[in-house]
């Protein structure tokens, strides 16, 4: 008898733990699963990366369609170029400085300082001397004193030859014309003149060519040669402004990637825009933030958290009931096992019911 209500007891026990037990718990999905992040190249490293790691600590996927950095000509080159020199091999000295030149033009020397400048027309010309090429050596010397007009040589390392033709450069240039170049873009720009860095835009110069470089927030670089051969000469930067992609081809990236919502970081104008879309355009939340790389992750990782489950009122809960009629079987059922002492099987009826 003892074992039958033990028994019972048990399967009472089982009813109940079963019923309250909760499901199983599973890992919830991010809020979004695609960050698109937009910054120009001039805004800080920090919040790029930081955005990065909020979207990798979710789950979600992170796509940068921020513009690529601007190209500076390489300076390496031109230490590749003198080292060629040094050891008497011209014609590649000539080729890695033609590589360089070829792009002052498009970026108005931007990367390089004025002593780069002027010794990539310096090593040039001197190449050219050995090279037998005096009047394009000679454009280029002139080139070189004109940017930088205090550089001699040493008589140890370079040729009396070498050493005569630059100083006739240097004499021309301290007597030719001399005019005033201005150059005005909008506020914020760095402006360099012949690697450079002008405060005010204005720089003196002697009449011949010379490389602007501007570098504007959030603009693309721009850079022009231009050729001073008069009094005063103006220039006006006209950079392109960087405009991030527009909301459709947000949406329609986020779509071919399979997304079902996006969350966009744009970076522009002083602050950090954060918006949270569905795939068909529903706005579900946005904000603006400073351009800080903690405050940005801590945006972007409020809108990728799972939105919180709403749980019923336990009286209300399918376990709370299902525990409940557990707990009544069990009372039930234990109180007429213990009052069963004969021996054999019994058969409980209610009293009135028909013989089964």
């Amino acid at each position: 008898m003892m074992r039958r209500v033990r028994a019972l007891v048990l399967a009472a026990a089982g009813l109940v733990v079963a019923a309250v037990a909760p499901p199983g718990v599973a890992r919830a999905a991010p809020a979004a699963d695609l960050i698109l992040y937009w910054a120009p190249p001039d805004a800080p490293a920090v919040v790029r990366t930081r955005t990065r790691d909020a979207a990798e600590a979710s789950g979600a996927a992170f796509v940068d369609r921020s513009p690529p950095p601007p190209r500076p000509a390489d300076p390496t080159r031109i230490a590749a170029a003198i080292t060629a020199y040094d050891q008497l091999r011209f014609d590649e000295a000539v080729e890695l400085l033609d590589q360089v030149a070829a792009e002052l033009d498009r970026t108005g020397a931007a990367g390089l300082d004025v002593a780069r400048l002027a010794e990539l027309f310096l090593y040039r010309g001197l190449a050219r001397i050995q090279l037998g090429q005096p009047e394009r050596a000679w454009d280029d010397l002139l080139v070189a004193a004109r940017i930088d007009p205090t550089r001699v040589l040493d008589p140890v390392r370079f040729p009396p030859r070498a050493i005569e033709q630059l100083e006739r450069a240097r004499a021309e240039v301290a007597a030719a014309p001399r005019g005033v170049l201005r150059v005005t873009g909008p506020a914020g720009c760095v402006i360099s003149i012949d690697g450079a860095i002008s405060g005010d835009g204005r720089a003196e110069l002697p009449h011949g060519a010379h490389w602007i470089d501007a570098a504007c927030p959030e603009h693309a670089p721009w850079g022009r040669r231009v050729v001073v051969d008069r009094t005063a000469v103006e220039v006006v930067v006209v950079p392109t402004p960087l405009v991030p992609p527009d909301d459709d081809a947000a949406l329609v990236q986020a779509r071919a990637l399979g997304a079902a919502s996006v969350v966009e970081v744009v970076v522009l104008g002083g602050a950090a825009r954060v918006r949270h879309r569905r795939a068909d355009g529903r706005e579900l939340a946005r904000a603006l933030v400073t351009i800080d790389g903690e405050v940005v992750a801590a945006t972007v990782d409020r809108l990728l958290r799972p939105p919180p489950i709403r749980r019923a009122p336990w009286y209300r809960s399918r376990w709370a009931w299902a525990a409940g009629g557990a707990a009544v079987a069990a009372a039930v059922l234990v109180p007429i096992a213990l009052r069963d002492t004969g021996p054999g099987d019994r058969v409980i009826r209610p009293t009135g019911w028909p013989r089964w």
